[in-house]
């Protein structure tokens, strides 16, 4: 005896379903190896799989997608792994078109200026940009301004005080970390020396001396434009 089928609801009462992203998944590496067996599955196959919110329907997407490669042997084969298979999807990729999230901060650096040389600061060795030269400096934390942030860094990294004075540059530069806009000021120290507290080297240089120094990417433009402006030709 046929089972009757319900009637479809009309079209106006359904909600419209949300555009979903697209994946892709291998689905040689989706299931166990014995299922894959069980399943026909001889080599890696790609399907475009739409990925509602819950796992059932994901699985039934699965499915759907295989039986449009394995055809409806296959289809039936699948519908006897239920909805269970869900947690064993494993290979999937970045939806189409997703770009991934960039880390951005905003940084300052402190041009130290005693006697026409500049103070240059070696990164600690084993860390981002380990052994790279830099103008000291930091990161500006929310609510504060870019010169209290720069005189507040440069007390934790050199425990000393500076005058923050006019700006040098500001360039933004996109590491494989994050990206970054450094904004250097030229400073005027005040009272003690210098003394290192988290790099591994420091060097007092006059302007044309500064490209002779491995610098990061991001410090170079200002030490071109310290060295056009405090230079011999400056």
């Amino acid at each position: 005896m046929r089972r009757k089928i319900p009637p479809l609801r009309s079209m106006q009462h359904q909600k419209p379903r949300p555009r979903l992203p697209s994946l892709r998944l291998r689905l040689s590496k989706a299931f166990p190896s014995p299922t894959a067996q069980r399943l026909g599955l001889q080599e890696p196959r790609l399907c475009t799989l739409a990925i509602p919110g819950t796992p059932r329907i994901l699985t039934v997407m699965a499915m759907a997608s295989a039986a449009k490669t394995e055809g409806k042997g296959s289809a039936r084969r699948f519908s006897e792994l239920g909805s269970s298979s869900h947690h064993r999807l494993v290979s999937t990729h970045r939806a189409v078109g997703e770009k991934p999230k960039v880390k951005r901060l905003d940084v300052v650096g402190a041009v130290i200026l005693r006697g026409g040389r500049v103070l240059c600061a070696q990164r600690a060795h084993g860390g981002p940009l380990g052994g790279k030269w830099e103008f000291p400096g930091g990161k500006v934390d929310a609510g504060e301004t870019r010169e209290a942030a720069l005189v507040r860094e440069i007390v934790e990294e050199l425990d000393c005080d500076v005058k923050v004075g006019e700006l040098v540059a500001t360039t933004v530069y996109a590491y494989d970390f994050a990206e970054i806009t450094l904004t250097t000021y030229y400073c005027d120290l005040l009272g003690s020396e210098p003394r290192l507290l988290e790099h591994a080297n420091s060097k007092w240089l006059f302007p044309e001396e500064l490209q002779e120094l491995d610098w990061a990417p991001a410090d170079i433009p200002a030490v071109e434009k310290i060295a056009e402006q405090l230079g011999p030709r400056g």
